[in-house]
Protein backbone atom coordinates (compact mmCIF):
# COMPACT_ATOMS: atom_id res chain seq x y z
CA UNK A 1 0.00 0.00 0.00
CA UNK A 2 2.11 2.81 -1.33
CA UNK A 3 1.66 6.07 0.55
CA UNK A 4 0.38 4.57 3.81
CA UNK A 5 1.25 6.90 6.67
CA UNK A 6 -0.19 8.92 9.50
CA UNK A 7 0.26 12.27 7.74
CA UNK A 8 -0.65 11.62 4.14
CA UNK A 9 -3.23 8.89 4.46
CA UNK A 10 -3.33 5.77 2.32
CA UNK A 11 -4.55 4.50 -1.01
CA UNK A 12 -5.60 0.95 -1.84
CA UNK A 13 -6.25 -0.28 -5.38
CA UNK A 14 -9.03 -2.83 -5.97
CA UNK A 15 -8.45 -4.65 -9.26
CA UNK A 16 -11.05 -6.08 -11.66
CA UNK A 17 -9.33 -9.12 -13.10
CA UNK A 18 -10.58 -11.12 -16.05
CA UNK A 19 -13.59 -9.73 -17.87
CA UNK A 20 -13.99 -6.15 -16.59
CA UNK A 21 -17.30 -5.70 -14.80
CA UNK A 22 -17.42 -2.11 -13.54
CA UNK A 23 -20.57 -2.64 -11.47
CA UNK A 24 -18.88 -5.51 -9.61
CA UNK A 25 -15.74 -3.41 -9.18
CA UNK A 26 -17.71 -0.55 -7.64
CA UNK A 27 -19.70 -2.94 -5.46
CA UNK A 28 -16.56 -4.62 -4.10
CA UNK A 29 -14.85 -1.29 -3.46
CA UNK A 30 -17.96 0.13 -1.76
CA UNK A 31 -18.19 -2.96 0.48
CA UNK A 32 -14.55 -2.59 1.54
CA UNK A 33 -15.09 1.13 2.24
CA UNK A 34 -18.18 0.34 4.37
CA UNK A 35 -16.16 -2.17 6.41
CA UNK A 36 -13.17 0.18 6.71
CA UNK A 37 -15.33 3.03 8.00
CA UNK A 38 -16.56 0.75 10.81
CA UNK A 39 -12.99 0.05 11.96
CA UNK A 40 -11.47 2.08 14.77
CA UNK A 41 -8.30 3.81 13.73
CA UNK A 42 -9.40 4.67 10.18
CA UNK A 43 -11.13 7.88 9.16
CA UNK A 44 -12.52 9.34 5.93
CA UNK A 45 -12.23 6.17 3.85
CA UNK A 46 -13.90 6.66 0.46
CA UNK A 47 -14.18 5.19 -3.01
CA UNK A 48 -14.16 7.72 -5.86
CA UNK A 49 -14.97 5.16 -8.57
CA UNK A 50 -18.49 5.23 -10.00
CA UNK A 51 -19.54 2.68 -12.62
CA UNK A 52 -22.69 4.45 -13.85
CA UNK A 53 -22.03 8.17 -14.25
CA UNK A 54 -24.55 9.77 -16.67
CA UNK A 55 -23.02 10.45 -20.07
CA UNK A 56 -24.02 11.36 -23.61
CA UNK A 57 -22.97 9.09 -26.47
CA UNK A 58 -22.64 10.79 -29.87
CA UNK A 59 -22.48 8.54 -32.95
CA UNK A 60 -21.62 10.67 -35.99
CA UNK A 61 -22.94 9.38 -39.32
CA UNK A 62 -19.98 10.18 -41.57
CA UNK A 63 -21.94 9.47 -44.74
CA UNK A 64 -24.60 12.02 -43.79
CA UNK A 65 -21.90 14.53 -42.86
CA UNK A 66 -20.34 14.17 -46.30
CA UNK A 67 -23.72 14.20 -48.12
CA UNK A 68 -24.87 17.38 -46.33
CA UNK A 69 -21.62 19.20 -47.11
CA UNK A 70 -20.44 19.56 -43.53
CA UNK A 71 -16.70 19.19 -42.94
CA UNK A 72 -16.20 16.46 -40.34
CA UNK A 73 -13.75 18.64 -38.41
CA UNK A 74 -16.52 21.26 -38.05
CA UNK A 75 -18.75 18.67 -36.36
CA UNK A 76 -15.99 17.79 -33.89
CA UNK A 77 -15.16 21.48 -33.33
CA UNK A 78 -18.85 22.24 -32.67
CA UNK A 79 -19.08 19.39 -30.15
CA UNK A 80 -15.91 20.60 -28.42
CA UNK A 81 -17.03 24.23 -28.33
CA UNK A 82 -20.60 23.53 -27.17
CA UNK A 83 -20.01 20.66 -24.73
CA UNK A 84 -16.45 21.14 -23.55
CA UNK A 85 -14.72 24.41 -24.10
CA UNK A 86 -12.81 25.96 -26.98
CA UNK A 87 -9.88 28.35 -26.72
CA UNK A 88 -10.39 31.51 -28.81
CA UNK A 89 -7.60 33.92 -27.91
CA UNK A 90 -5.97 36.06 -25.21
CA UNK A 91 -6.37 39.75 -24.44
CA UNK A 92 -4.61 42.16 -22.13
CA UNK A 93 -6.58 44.24 -19.65
CA UNK A 94 -5.73 45.78 -16.29
CA UNK A 95 -2.11 44.73 -16.66
CA UNK A 96 -2.99 41.05 -16.95
CA UNK A 97 -3.46 38.58 -19.78
CA UNK A 98 -6.93 36.99 -19.92
CA UNK A 99 -7.82 33.83 -21.84
CA UNK A 100 -11.04 33.64 -23.85
CA UNK A 101 -12.79 30.24 -23.94
CA UNK A 102 -16.27 29.57 -25.25
CA UNK A 103 -18.82 27.00 -24.10
CA UNK A 104 -22.59 26.57 -24.42
CA UNK A 105 -24.62 27.48 -21.36
CA UNK A 106 -25.68 24.43 -19.30
CA UNK A 107 -29.32 24.52 -20.46
CA UNK A 108 -28.16 23.93 -24.06
CA UNK A 109 -26.11 20.83 -23.20
CA UNK A 110 -28.09 19.30 -20.34
CA UNK A 111 -29.52 16.29 -22.21
CA UNK A 112 -29.54 14.47 -25.54
CA UNK A 113 -32.47 16.47 -26.97
CA UNK A 114 -30.71 19.77 -26.28
CA UNK A 115 -27.46 18.56 -27.88
CA UNK A 116 -29.34 17.42 -30.99
CA UNK A 117 -30.52 21.04 -31.46
CA UNK A 118 -27.01 22.55 -31.41
CA UNK A 119 -26.01 23.88 -34.83
CA UNK A 120 -23.15 23.28 -37.24
CA UNK A 121 -22.54 25.16 -40.51
CA UNK A 122 -22.39 23.32 -43.87
CA UNK A 123 -20.38 24.32 -46.95
CA UNK A 124 -23.28 26.48 -48.26
CA UNK A 125 -23.33 28.52 -45.06
CA UNK A 126 -26.59 27.00 -43.78
CA UNK A 127 -26.88 26.01 -40.13
CA UNK A 128 -27.87 22.38 -39.50
CA UNK A 129 -28.79 20.78 -36.17
CA UNK A 130 -26.26 18.22 -34.93
CA UNK A 131 -29.13 15.73 -34.73
CA UNK A 132 -29.24 15.74 -38.56
CA UNK A 133 -25.74 14.24 -38.78
CA UNK A 134 -25.36 12.42 -35.46
CA UNK A 135 -27.28 10.12 -33.16
CA UNK A 136 -27.12 11.48 -29.60
CA UNK A 137 -28.29 9.24 -26.78
CA UNK A 138 -27.97 9.08 -23.04
CA UNK A 139 -25.80 6.36 -21.53
CA UNK A 140 -23.89 5.64 -18.34
CA UNK A 141 -20.37 4.53 -17.57
CA UNK A 142 -17.26 5.37 -15.57
CA UNK A 143 -15.87 8.89 -15.98
CA UNK A 144 -12.33 7.58 -15.70
CA UNK A 145 -10.89 4.09 -15.68
CA UNK A 146 -7.71 3.76 -13.66
CA UNK A 147 -5.43 0.85 -14.47
CA UNK A 148 -3.30 -0.87 -11.86
CA UNK A 149 -1.08 -3.82 -12.80
CA UNK A 150 -2.72 -3.61 -16.24
CA UNK A 151 -6.22 -4.22 -14.80
CA UNK A 152 -9.10 -1.75 -14.36
CA UNK A 153 -9.07 -0.65 -10.74
CA UNK A 154 -10.91 1.44 -8.14
CA UNK A 155 -8.86 3.60 -5.81
CA UNK A 156 -9.84 3.66 -2.14
CA UNK A 157 -8.35 6.47 -0.08
CA UNK A 158 -8.48 7.32 3.59
CA UNK A 159 -6.42 8.18 6.61
CA UNK A 160 -5.61 6.82 10.03
CA UNK A 161 -6.44 8.65 13.21
CA UNK A 162 -3.71 10.65 14.94
CA UNK A 163 -1.63 8.33 17.09
CA UNK A 164 -2.21 5.29 14.89
CA UNK A 165 1.02 4.06 13.32
CA UNK A 166 1.50 3.02 9.70
CA UNK A 167 1.61 -0.63 10.79
CA UNK A 168 -1.58 -0.18 12.83
CA UNK A 169 -3.35 1.46 9.89
CA UNK A 170 -2.20 -1.34 7.61
CA UNK A 171 -3.51 -4.04 9.98
CA UNK A 172 -6.85 -2.22 10.33
CA UNK A 173 -7.08 -1.86 6.56
CA UNK A 174 -6.36 -5.57 6.12
CA UNK A 175 -9.13 -6.44 8.60
CA UNK A 176 -11.54 -4.21 6.67
CA UNK A 177 -10.78 -5.92 3.36
CA UNK A 178 -11.22 -9.35 4.95
CA UNK A 179 -7.97 -10.79 3.57
CA UNK A 180 -4.25 -10.22 3.69
CA UNK A 181 -4.60 -8.65 0.24
CA UNK A 182 -7.51 -6.51 -0.93
CA UNK A 183 -10.18 -8.65 -2.61
CA UNK A 184 -10.37 -8.48 -6.36
CA UNK A 185 -13.62 -7.71 -8.13
CA UNK A 186 -14.54 -10.52 -10.46
CA UNK A 187 -17.20 -10.60 -13.15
Amino acid sequence: MRGLGNAGGFRVMIEATGEANYDALQGQADAIVAQANKQTGLVGVFNGFRARTPQLYVDIDREKVKTMGVPLTDVFDALQAYLGSYYVNDFNRFGRTWQVNIQADSEFRIDADAVRQLKVRNADGDMLPLGAVADVRESAGPVQITRYNMFPAASIAGASLPGVSTAGGSKTNTRASGTSRAKRARS
